[in-house]
């Protein structure tokens, strides 16, 4: 990453503290007004379990402040307010969660249906939570109603299960009325996140990944990914390179990764290919690709031109290919050009899960 794009990204990161932080404070603020107004609500900001034992039934609980309310409207209002008290607080605390996630996932793209998710999911569970409690009977009929509907989901990321983990807690801490535990919960858990993305602990640089092996040019610019690369064209040139050639690597992928994460930020149509062309006559082996290319792409992106053996210039390209596209066909037509004399295509699927 680039002096200026870690300067950017760090001022990024703290406009988004600033706001997140914003809010928890506003909420904060708003919890110990309620106290102050009505001190019932005192007891909506801790966990006691022995409180919380199964004697409370709905309609019964006098956890509400308004208590004229109460005695006017009878049990029903009693009941009807707390269900909507669990779903709000577990929305108020999950909020902060999804804007983490959203924050910290927007470089390597995130699913809509997870974010809603994590929004959704404390409010059906403080509902539920707030259902059973107190009823053994009616917690065993909801187990077997889950297992009968199997409700199941794969992610992609686990670090998205986690998020919907934490999203379970944030909706049980609110069904209990433990709104404390639940502030506590979602801003420790927030930071941690935050912590974790924008130190980049676990993340390794391209130019850190150590090759094993042989290599060719494409698969030492593209590490992470076993698949081998396409190889057409002059064996010469398209060898695996030498000790003193893999030592000029590192700069190399230093300026492609860059490259790569730019792109990551786009949402769709995200470059998968990388195309090496090892050319004699640079102009004419670019004009001769960029007249071919467009047959074959999406979108395309000349990266740069890097010095080759045997007096050659290798082309870098970046390559997002059309459905119906054959690549075949797009090597072989490149493949016939005298100023075209050897040609590597690779995935970058393992380059850009390190790098994003």
């Amino acid at each position: 990453m680039t002096q200026m794009n870690a300067v950017s990204r760090v001022r990024g990161v703290s406009a988004f503290l600033v706001r997140l932080l914003a809010y928890y404070v506003l909420v904060t603020v708003l919890m110990v007004a309620l106290v102050q107004v009505f001190p019932g609500f005192q007891q909506m900001l801790s966990l006691d379990l022995q409180q919380a034992a199964p004697a409370a039934r709905l309609g019964e609980q006098t956890l509400l402040p308004p208590r004229a309310l109460s005695s006017q409207l009878g049990p029903l209002a009693n009941t009807a307010i707390l269900g909507a008290l669990a779903m709000l607080g577990g929305l108020i605390f999950a909020i902060p969660v999804a804007w983490t996630y959203t924050e910290t996932k927007a470089d390597e793209g995130y699913e809509k249906s997870v974010v809603q998710m994590i929004v959704m999911l404390p409010l059906a569970v403080g509902g539920v939570v707030l259902l059973v409690r107190g009823e053994l009977a009616l917690a065993f009929a909801l187990a077997g109603i889950v297992a009968a509907v199997r409700f199941r989901t794969t992610f992609k990321d686990v670090k998205d299960a986690v998020f919907a983990f934490v999203a379970i807690g944030l909706g049980l801490a609110s069904g209990m009325q433990a709104w404390l535990l639940a502030l506590v919960m979602s801003l420790v858990f927030c930071m941690v996140v935050i912590g974790l993305w924008q130190f980049e602990i676990g993340e390794v640089g391209v130019a850190s990944v150590v090759p094993t092996g042989p290599q060719t040019l494409s698969q030492a610019l593209t590490p992470g990914d076993p698949e081998r690369p396409i190889v057409v064209g002059d064996p010469l040139l398209t060898a695996p390179l030498a000790n003193d050639e893999m030592d000029r690597i590192a700069a190399v992928s230093s300026r492609l990764e860059q490259h790569v994460r730019a792109d990551a930020l786009r949402e769709k149509q995200k470059f998968k290919h990388l195309l090496l062309v090892h050319a004699g006559d640079v102009e004419e082996a670019e004009d001769r690709v960029e007249d071919v290319i467009d047959d074959y792409a999406k979108r395309w992106q000349l990266v740069e031109t890097l010095p080759g053996r045997d007096g050659t210039q290798v082309l870098e390209y970046l390559i997002r290919f059309k459905k119906s596209a054959a690549v075949g066909d797009l090597l072989d037509r490149l493949q016939g050009d005298d100023a075209i004399r050897a040609l590597e295509l690779k995935s970058m699927k393992g380059l850009r899960k390190l790098v994003t």
